[in-house]
């Protein structure tokens, strides 16, 4: 294509194509830009435009709409666009499930031949770093030896810095300080003048621009390629039969029903037999667009590509009445990393499975030992573990003694619509909303139900209100019952719905 210039050439684009374009590239690379970031979509997009040769901004804006972006546009939009939300140790629950029950058998069944997990979306590198850490802390020598993280991003700008491997301390806010000295290099800044340096200890020991490198333990295990999850074909290694898991956390939202499917296809056929996919918290119900099966653990969902389940998977026993007593279900974690510590707190006994080699991010809370009723806990506990009806039973009980909690009857709902009662999850979400009207991901959660039941209005007027109120949140905004969900992610995936699945012109 040739950049179109003019003696008249638009130096803006105009606020209609602007729009058109944040649609245009949330479904062609899931990029997250709603109309309050408008501003920043149209100050990287211009430049990106500069880059690619167009002096008339508007017709090239107008010019790349047309068509699937190139590879060189890619490039470009990537570098001026995207900007990478992510840090160690995130989502710390799907990294314990995966520890204490995925990884012992995927090792067991390798006989000693290569192990390759994919990060896929891994942004700058803190999601790929963290699983190379999880397995330097959970694998003998031996075993590490045969275990290599290959992750990838569309990004280049990203990969780059991936591939430095050197963070901030913002990158760092979660993950425990003793996996930050063990793998972990501290790089004062060396060309810092001795004024900056007194300046820095005049500012009360201001310690934001400290750099930290990642240890050679780490680099050697992980690898980092470009890669479009949306592109017509993917090279090899990502292309067949590689990977015994891929990890694909808060990627899923930005991208439509049609993109998720092809996507999980791939990964499928990336998979091997028995091979595990682990997505975030918010995109476990899109993963039913492909061909995986759920298996539930304490705070988290993972899938796997066939029917095997792990032998210890948590909660497949729990009753009914064991959640009315308030008895949570049991941690079974039996692998030789883990040992059970029972701590006692000023509210109840907790029994708190923690991984014995100086793992102390991870724990798996087993809930109150016994109490005379269900508590909150139990109860979420019995839903993540799959156990539905026990689940509905605990929740309805501390209905009875508190109606008018909104994230009760949220819950509810959840339960509600994991036994397929989509019209009484429906019921539940209203109750919730009309006890709290800022429920965003009650009515986030509720436009989705009604998208399934064929009520495209109920569904407009709950995204549109959830999109209302995440106008009011900070992006960084965590959403509360969301599990780490930032507003801004959300948001994303309110665009999306409103965008591709309510009919033309409503959104």
């Amino acid at each position: 294509m040739t950049p179109p210039t003019s003696a008249g050439s638009s130096i803006s684009i105009s606020a209609a194509t602007l729009t058109q374009f944040s649609h245009h590239i949330a479904a062609q690379l899931g990029w997250d830009y709603p109309p309050e970031r408008h501003a920043d979509l149209r100050r990287g997009l211009e430049d990106a435009l500069r880059e690619l040769g167009f002096s008339d901004l508007e017709s090239g804006a107008r010019a790349l709409l047309k068509t699937s972006f190139s590879p060189r546009q890619i490039e470009v939009l990537a570098a001026h666009l995207t900007i990478g939300e992510t840090y160690f140790w995130r989502e710390p629950r799907a990294l314990e499930a995966f520890a204490a029950q995925i990884l012992p058998q995927i090792m067991a069944r390798s006989s000693g031949a290569p192990v390759r997990i994919w990060s896929a979306g891994c942004a700058s590198g803190e999601e790929a770093y963290t699983l190379s850490m999880l397995l330097c802390e959970q694998l003998s020598k031996t075993q590490r030896a045969q275990v290599s993280v290959l992750a990838s991003d569309i990004n280049p700008i990203f990969l780059k810095k991936a591939r430095a491997g050197i963070y901030s301390n913002w990158s760092f806010r979660t993950l425990p300080d003793s996996l930050k000295a063990r793998y972990f290099i501290h790089r004062s800044n060396e060309n810092r003048s001795n004024e900056n340096r007194s300046n820095e200890n005049r500012s009360n020991e201001n310690r934001s621009d400290e750099k930290w490198e990642v240890a050679p333990e780490l680099r050697a295990m992980t690898h980092f390629s470009a890669l479009n999850l949306v592109a017509a074909t993917l090279p090899s290694p990502f292309d067949a039969l590689q990977f015994a898991a891929i990890f694909c956390r808060n990627v899923l939202i930005y991208f439509d029903d049609t993109q998720i499917s092809r996507i999980l296809a791939r990964f499928e056929n990336a998979l091997l037999p028995d091979g595990w996919l682990v997505v975030g918290p918010s995109e476990t119900a899109r993963v039913s667009l492909g061909n995986f099966t759920r298996t539930s653990f304490p705070g988290a969902t993972l899938f796997q590509k066939s029917r095997f389940r792990p032998d210890q998977a948590a909660g497949a026993n729990i009753s009914a009445s064991e959640v009315a007593r308030g008895v949570a279900p049991k941690a079974t974690a039996k692998t030789a990393q883990f040992s059970l510590a029972v701590a006692q707190s000023a509210s109840a006994q907790r029994a708190t499975v923690s991984i014995a080699t100086s793992f102390p991010a991870i724990s798996l809370m087993a809930g109150p030992a016994l109490l005379p009723a269900p508590t909150l806990e139990a109860v979420r506990h019995a839903a993540d573990a799959g156990a539905l009806d026990a689940a509905l039973e605990g929740v309805e009980k501390l209905l009875s003694e508190d109606k008018l909690a909104a994230p009760l009857h949220f819950l509810r709902a959840t339960i509600l619509h994991g036994r397929g009662e989509n019209e009484r999850a429906l019921r539940a979400l209203q109750r919730a909303t009309f006890l709290d009207g800022d429920f965003v991901l009650a009515y986030f959660f509720m436009g989705n139900i009604a998208r399934e039941t064929g009520n495209s209005e109920l569904a407009r007027r709950s995204l549109e209100t959830a999109r209302t109120l995440l106008s009011r949140l900070k992006r960084d905004d965590i959403v509360a019952e969301s599990d780490d969900m930032t507003a801004g992610q959300l948001a994303g995936a309110v665009e999306i719905a409103l965008k591709s699945q309510l009919p033309k012109g409503k959104s």
